[in-house]
């Protein structure tokens, strides 16, 4: 197993983007070769190592394009972006996340690609999220 480093925001009040800044910041300073980095999130319950290996193969196949999950006619995280968009995550600002990124770069063709990743579109945000997932997942 690889060494994994816990990081803390100080400024998470500030919005999902320093987040992002701060694991950005993180990697380009502690691995220098780093092609690619793998955006997610903490509350989203059925995604596993397998669904995140179909972006990483995907990944392999467009290493210079954003691979993202699509769930629900929708683009977002889990999602690959190569090092050359650091600049452009390093960036964002607020409770503004990468999915405005896949957003903007999703008009030119082959800068995004899209996996079907259904996991992904179960998304714990409040109490009441979490009771309709252990009902539904119970059943």
């Amino acid at each position: 197993m690889q060494n994994i480093n816990y990081l803390y925001n100080s400024q998470w009040e500030s919005g999902l983007s320093t987040s992002i800044r701060t694991g950005v910041a993180h990697l380009l300073n502690s691995c220098p070769d780093i092609t690619h980095m793998m955006i997610t999130l903490a509350d989203l319950p059925c995604v596993d190592e397998d669904s995140l290996g179909r972006l990483v193969e995907h990944s392999k196949l467009n290493k210079d394009a954003i691979v993202c999950s699509e769930f629900t006619n929708q683009r977002g995280v889990p999602a690959i972006f190569p090092v050359h968009y650091a600049n452009a995550l390093c960036n964002l600002t607020g409770d503004k996340g990468a999915k405005s990124i896949i957003a903007s770069e999703s008009a030119q063709k082959d800068r995004v690609i899209g996996v079907e990743h259904i996991e992904a579109g179960i998304d714990i945000d409040r109490p009441d999220d979490w009771e309709r997932y252990r009902a539904h997942s119970s059943t």
